[in-house]
């Protein structure tokens, strides 16, 4: 028996630890609840996955074969074709079921990160999508695909895409804190403060790290 859970069950437990209701907001309770419930659903289920997956694998195609040597990238270009063959007949189907190797989704995440570290985020977010979808079990996916949203403006897609991998490990002090800088900027302080709090807890137990400090210190001044 299985013990993947199930798309609604993920978005039942993360409906509730965020359940997106503002109550002072005009727009009805349960109307708030079913868009939360949407959103943890289109990130969960990839409702725009086809056009991401094909500006994933354009990039790939585009940019990849200078990294890597010709025999290794033809065999990840190969098993992410017969990933994709695969979905598109069973969009169910998710990780390890997909057939990709630990190494390939290694180079991939690698790739991906350089593109991201490029600048390219509208890249960087269908290349991470795509590693979310190829193995949902990794923190380091969900956190980057926050990141790529996070710095492309898509501030309440990088919460949600944080919230996953809080999921995962949730003694990561980071996605805590970058959660945390996206609900200031959608001006959901009572979040953000949530969040920042977590995030400084954690932090406490850490070894001293400058890129922390520096980011708790921006945060504070901001929740203030």
């Amino acid at each position: 028996m299985s013990n993947i859970p199930s798309a609604e069950e993920i978005i039942a437990d993360l409906m509730r630890q965020n359940d997106g209701v503002h109550p002072n907001s005009p727009i009805p309770l349960e109307q708030q609840l079913e868009r939360k419930r949407a959103e943890y659903r289109e990130l969960i289920e990839l409702v725009p996955f086809k056009q991401k997956i094909t500006l994933a694998i354009e990039t790939i195609q585009r940019e990849m074969t200078s990294l890597l040597p010709p025999d290794e990238f033809e065999s990840v270009l190969s098993e992410i074709a017969e990933a994709a063959e695969l979905l598109q007949t069973n969009p169910e189907t998710k990780g390890s079921n997909l057939g990709l190797s630990r190494s390939s989704l290694d180079k991939l995440f690698a790739f991906a990160r350089h593109v991201q570290k490029a600048g390219k985020q509208t890249e960087s977010i269908a290349l991470f999508t795509l590693l979310t979808t190829l193995d949902a079990s990794w923190y380091r996916h969900w956190f980057y695909l926050g990141v790529s949203l996070q710095e492309h403006g898509q501030f309440q897609e990088a919460i949600t895409a944080y919230e996953m991998a809080m999921k995962i490990a949730e003694e990561d002090p980071f996605a805590h804190l970058y959660s945390a800088e996206c609900a200031v900027e959608v001006k959901d302080m009572h979040q953000a403060s949530l969040h920042f709090i977590r995030g400084k807890e954690i932090a406490r137990n850490l070894p001293n790290n400058p890129d922390l400090d520096r980011l708790l210190t921006e945060l504070e001044s901001k929740i203030k």
